[in-house]
């Protein structure tokens, strides 16, 4: 019998030995590996630490704004805004009227064409054409009317304020009643016109005052599209005020209270309201963020007016992450703070505060920041034209010239006939408002943006354009309730 003795067969070159030192390639592997582990580790760490250290900044700038304005949060803030009573209230007056219009809203319709009749209403002291008042007719023709009864009964009500709903996700927060103020305040607009042409002088005085207490409706709205609402109603208030006195003389009976309560609508800070309560919105944003009471996509989806969606990957990335927006929070709230101040200056100081704070702005490179500060700016332009044009002292200026039979010639003599407190000033350039002589009566103007003075020429288009002035003007008597006629001397 023969025997092979096998011979022992050698390890594969691949086979797998647990004693042997790992391949270069898989060594390499393990390095890459552990480096990015450590680079996701350092991510991460620099994440939380970065929170840990905004956090700590941000309790130092709340103990601050707590002794500096105590209701700064929005709650506290919201709470502080007390509401008249219901029948004193016009902001309830408001919404009384626009439920009126639901049936039927009131629109001039095609017929008033915006570019035609910018021409023919651009001067102010003209009569309406014939077509312009069957238009008007129609108009108010056309809804209930008791709706107008009940606009007009806002005359009497200077008092009010909107109800303030808190909600987690601001952007959801219902502001309807804003644009209903807007369409009140173009029916208002409107009667003034009417009554006017109709020889109602006294009426359309008192449609005025109703349309100012509409507008003043918004009050300390701690918003900016609620403070920029009630700037244009100002503006409509301005150019309603303008034709008024432009169509004949009114009883300084009427003309009285209408001073007084364009007075109060120029000694407001609209442009605090607005920022201060920005301040607070954002802080109640932060808030939710970080309490977990709001998610990133929940706003989002807020901002786009829908309601949210299934969140996408990078939506759900921020859910989880939401430092990555967040931690420009603590810069964003210590601008906010700035502008907060800058909003209590005066007039020059204030613009040359925030021109500085614009520059800090556009050097942030927060997210946060660069997203929502800029709105700032635009919300101060406006309140600087606001404010050049209720300053102007139009009423006092007429009820001077139907006392002493003659338009003043200096601010000085308003106030020495105890028509004004003090010399009303020029937002732009912190000087006196300017008061010039035409050739049809006198022209009250601030020199605009652009700092020049360009000797009270108006641009009905374009109030802020180069070359322009910001103002109003007053015509003589024979000068008012002229023919509707082409021509550029009215």
């Amino acid at each position: 019998m023969n025997t092979t003795t096998a011979t022992p067969t050698p390890p594969a070159a691949n086979a797998t030995n647990p004693m042997a030192p790992p391949r270069k390639s898989r060594r390499h592997w393990y390095l890459i590996g552990g480096f990015v582990l450590l680079l996701i580790g350092v991510v991460i760490g620099y994440y939380y630490l970065s929170g840990w250290m905004g956090d700590r900044r941000l309790a130092a700038t709340y103990a601050a704004l707590d002794v500096e304005d105590p209701n700064w949060r929005w709650p506290d803030l919201v709470a502080s805004l007390p509401i008249p009573p219901d029948d004193r209230n016009s902001a309830v007056q408001v919404l009384k009227v626009s439920d009126l219009l639901k049936p039927t809203p009131f629109s001039l319709g095609g017929k008033w064409d915006a570019a035609a009749n910018e021409r023919a209403l651009r001067f102010r002291n003209a009569r309406l054409s014939a077509e312009q008042v069957e238009i008007l007719d129609a108009a108010f023709g056309a809804i209930d009317p008791k709706a107008l009864v009940e606009a007009r009964k806002l005359k009497d009500m200077p008092e009010g304020r909107y109800k303030i709903e808190i909600v987690a996700n601001p952007f959801n927060q219902n502001l309807d009643y804003l644009q209903k103020n807007r369409e009140l305040m173009n029916l208002l607009s409107h009667d003034v016109m009417r009554r006017a042409q109709e020889g109602d002088l006294d009426g359309a005085a008192e449609s005025c005052q109703a349309l100012l207490n509409a507008t003043h409706s918004i009050n300390d709205h701690p918003t900016f599209i609620g403070q920029l609402v009630r700037l244009a109603g100002e503006a409509v208030t301005l150019a309603a005020v303008e034709r008024l006195l432009g169509q004949g003389q009114v009883s300084d009976v009427q003309l009285k209270p209408l001073q007084s309560l364009l007075q109060r609508e120029a000694d407001d800070n609209l442009l605090f309201h607005g920022v201060r309560g920005e301040r607070a919105l954002g802080h109640h944003v932060f808030s939710g963020i970080h309490d977990g009471k709001v998610s990133l996509s929940e706003l989002l989806a807020g901002i786009g007016g829908g309601k949210p969606a299934t969140p996408s990957f990078g939506e759900r990335m921020l859910d989880s992450f939401p430092g990555v927006i967040t931690r420009g929070y603590p810069d964003y709230l210590e601008l906010m703070n700035e502008q907060v101040r800058a909003a209590k200056l005066k007039d020059a100081e204030q613009g040359e505060a925030l021109g500085e704070l614009d520059n800090k702005v556009r050097q942030n490179r927060s997210v946060l920041v660069r997203m929502f500060m800029p709105a700032t700016i635009k919300l101060a332009n406006a309140s600087q034209r606001g404010k050049a044009m209720m300053r102007t002292a139009a009423v006092a200026a007429e009820r001077y010239r139907q006392q002493h039979n003659v338009w003043p010639s200096a601010f000085e003599e308003l106030v020495e006939a105890k028509l004004l407190k003090e010399v009303p000033t020029d937002p732009y350039d912190g000087k006196t408002l300017r008061l010039r002589p035409t050739k049809t009566g006198i022209v009250i103007y601030a020199v605009g943006p652009d700092g020049v003075d360009d000797g009270g020429k108006l641009d009905r288009n374009n109030p802020v354009a180069p070359g322009s002035d910001i103002g109003i003007e007053l015509w003589n008597l024979i000068h008012r309730g002229i023919p509707n006629v082409p021509g550029e001397e009215k």
